[in-house]
């Protein structure tokens, strides 16, 4: 597709007519790594794993400091996933249009931090306490 100034615009997938992933390469700028994925891949995965386990812990100590008492309405879980979709949202809006960041910021804090914070255990567990 083309851009306003009729150069190619390299954020649509002109086979798709869709938005690309901007923390993902076209086609033609992969180069295949030792095991067929592309370069780059490794430091994604881990990242968002590194994340992951900082927004479940800070998930955990909120439970540990507003804890639902047994038989209870879960107002930990309730708040925890309300601050964290609001953080998901300002985030995804801060990282990608309004400040130039490292392609790994976006996965690591909104897939890694706050997809693990916002992640709950089952509800029986959180309501049988």
């Amino acid at each position: 597709m083309k851009d306003e100034s009729g150069l190619d615009d390299p954020s649509v997938d002109e086979a798709a007519g869709e938005p690309v992933d901007a923390d993902v390469g076209g086609a033609a700028d992969r180069v295949e790594g030792s095991w067929g994925r592309p370069p780059g891949e490794a430091a994604v995965v881990a990242v968002i794993a590194g994340g992951g386990v900082l927004g479940s812990l800070a998930r955990y100590a909120a439970g540990l400091w507003w804890p639902t008492g047994t038989g209870r309405f879960p107002w930990t879980t309730l708040g925890v996933n309300a601050v964290g979709c609001a953080l998901i949202s300002v985030l995804l809006v801060l990282v990608t249009d309004v400040f130039s960041v490292h392609r790994l910021v976006r996965p690591l804090l909104g897939t890694g931090v706050l997809g693990g914070f916002t992640t709950s255990p089952p509800t029986r567990w959180i309501v049988s306490g």
